[in-house]
């Protein structure tokens, strides 16, 4: 599957994230270095988030460290826009 991801960086427990996207169906995913590592070789993970139907949509960090967003693309969907800012 395809997808686009963006590097947080380092953030810090209780940070707020914010996802701006075109009003389509999006499977959006708050993850960990580890858990992103095993995305990417599409083994077993855990994840915050989940299918977003409109924007923004809003995530909490759970935990200090780096964080990475991904939002898993239809082969079938037109390229879309994203913004993600963190706002605390």
């Amino acid at each position: 599957m395809k997808f686009k991801y963006f590097n947080l960086k380092y953030l810090i427990e209780g940070s707020i994230i914010e996802i701006s996207f075109q009003d389509t169906k999006n499977n959006i995913m708050l993850l960990d270095t580890n858990n992103f590592s095993k995305y990417r070789f599409r083994k077993p993970f855990s994840f915050v988030g989940g299918i977003y139907y409109s924007s923004p949509a809003y995530f909490v960090v759970p935990s200090s460290g780096i964080w990475y967003i991904v939002i898993e693309l239809n082969k079938y969907q037109k390229p879309i826009q994203i913004t993600v800012n963190t706002l605390q």
